[in-house]
């Protein structure tokens, strides 16, 4: 990991003194730094006792492998024309030194700080680059609701350092940890906002919706796992805990979810539809880890991977489309099919991958996350079914009002896509076709 901390910060350094063709440099450091971290991919993980304390979990691993290819993504989206190109490159690098850190390290409260630090690159994303006034409020909802969350955790972080006089994870998930439900709920407070969770997820759309391309797809691919990698630290230090409180979370979650569903299909506002469909991704994958079944684990853990990469392709989808229509809505950008056939075939793979259809790594994840839920209680059945129906019917929304219907005469001239977003939308959906077959 420290060969990583080094190379992050020399390319933040040679970003901060302006060298010529810095937004290049950094591009090929990040694929370099991909090559590095596949290749070690297996040998690091056991390599010496530093190795094994910093990278302690398959989780961790795959998630900073997420978080380099998303960058590296989001260093492609920008040209030489973007506002305060230097600052957006550098704050893109500090998050990515948080990120990183964040899911490497094996100390309660070193996760803690890296955490929270994540919090101010992803604010000065949303506040220097957003689009609308209204950014300023998304900001404070964000802050509000995060903030919230992370007074009590701090609170039990201490608790835990007076009662056992440690907070290395590995030692504390072998400690019988006999706490109260309130001290579980206060643990996992944090996480539950930042997943987010239904009733804890009104900042997510403002967020996205105020956000840049690049805020927007790392908010979606990364920061909400950052959220989920948490809860499933904290379920392993408490799992008796977890199983008493399983039952109303995945209740409300799954019942959350079906509201949520049929909430995205009475949205016209194309990212507000994606933002709610994430929360209903999140909802299952919250329900399958509270089940603490293997299957449900292995399942969670691929709809992390999985959803970072349909999630941000469709945003990157939607603002590519925006920038030639200037418009968000359904209603305008609609039969683009005659106009644009090849673009709408990546819409198609986006979408169908979102919901989950063959052979892509959502399906296998979803059907691994059903058989832990089925496995918990049988009385869910009918809840998933429903969840799983309405989760396919808005992706179909989506992509049948973008694609067709009756083209709106004045962006009849208007499209022209390059061949470097054809690339970046192809670096969103071959991984999740690949990615299967290695799990």
């Amino acid at each position: 990991m420290m060969k990583f901390n080094l190379m992050l910060m020399m390319m933040i350094m040679i970003t901060f003194y302006n060298c010529q063709n810095f937004l290049l440099f950094n591009i090929m450091m990040i694929i370099v730094m991909l090559f590095l971290f596949i290749i070690n991919f297996n040998s690091m993980l056991f390599e010496s006792n530093i190795i094994y304390e910093m990278f302690n979990s398959n989780l961790s691993n795959y998630l900073m492998l997420l978080s380099l290819w998303i960058l590296l993504i989001m260093l492609l989206t920008l040209n030489k024309t973007t506002i305060e190109l230097k600052m957006c490159i550098l704050t893109m690098l500090f998050l990515l030194l948080m990120l990183m850190n964040a899911f490497s390290v094996n100390n309660l409260f070193y996760f803690f700080i890296f955490f929270e630090g994540s919090l101010i690159p992803t604010l000065y994303l949303i506040l220097g680059w957003g689009l609308y006034y209204e950014r300023i409020q998304a900001s404070l909802y964000m802050i509000l609701y995060t903030m919230l969350g992370s007074i009590p955790l701090l609170i039990m972080i201490s608790k835990v350092l007076m009662d056992y006089s440690t907070s290395n994870l590995m030692i504390l998930k072998m400690m019988n940890m006999n706490y109260s439900n309130m001290h579980y709920f206060m643990f996992i407070l944090a996480f539950l906002m930042k997943l987010p969770m239904f009733t804890m997820h009104l900042w997510l759309p403002k967020a996205h919706v105020e956000a840049p391309v690049f805020g927007s797809m790392i908010l979606a691919a990364i920061m909400l796992k950052l959220g989920s990698y948490g809860l499933y630290q904290i379920n392993l230090m408490m799992m008796n805990l977890t199983l008493n409180n399983s039952m109303f979370l995945i209740s409300l979650s799954m019942i959350g979810g079906i509201y949520l569903s049929m909430k995205c299909l009475m949205q016209i506002d194309s990212k507000i539809l994606i933002a709610y469909s994430s929360v209903v991704h999140m909802s299952m994958l919250l329900s399958s880890m509270m089940t603490l079944n293997n299957l449900g684990m292995l399942g969670a853990m691929m709809m992390m991977i999985a959803h970072g990469l349909s999630s941000s392709g469709m945003f990157l989808l939607i603002n590519i489309i925006y920038e030639r229509s200037k418009s968000r809505s359904l209603l305008i950008n609609n039969g683009l099919i005659n106009l644009i056939p090849s673009f709408m075939l990546m819409n198609f793979l986006i979408c169908s991958s979102n919901m989950a259809t063959p052979p892509t790594l959502n399906l296998f994840s979803e059907i691994l996350m059903m058989s832990s839920l089925l496995n918990f209680n049988l009385i869910l059945f009918s809840i998933i079914m429903l969840l799983s129906l309405l989760s396919s019917f808005y992706s179909l929304y989506l992509y049948s009002f973008l694609s067709h219907g009756q083209l709106k005469f004045n962006m009849k001239f208007s499209f022209n896509i390059n061949s470097k977003e054809y690339l970046i939308m192809m670096l969103h959906w071959i991984p999740l076709n690949l990615l299967m077959f290695n799990f």
